[in-house]
């Protein structure tokens, strides 16, 4: 999957996938058991995590009025092969 690239993250990227899974599981998108199954996978992706300046996107969400849910996009693929936005 990841074979040839590297890949950089934001380093909230743990609680967002955190808070993706407990999203998922609260409207019944994964069954119970499966949040820990889907973090363990996910865990043993190779992802170099970076310092996030959530100041600065909340300030560049602001002015453009936008939210980009890509954590929960991510996941949906990952568990479904589809984007379930």
């Amino acid at each position: 999957m990841t074979y040839g690239y590297d890949l950089i993250a934001p380093d909230v990227l743990p609680f967002e996938v955190g808070n993706a899974l407990s999203s998922l599981l609260r409207n019944g998108k994964l069954k119970s058991g499966m949040a820990t199954e889907v973090w363990d996978i996910v865990a043993d992706i190779p992802v170099e995590l970076k310092p996030f300046d959530i100041r600065s996107a909340v300030a560049i969400a602001d002015k453009y009025k936008i939210y980009m849910p890509t954590t929960h996009i991510f996941l949906s693929v990952l568990i479904t092969g589809e984007a379930h936005c």
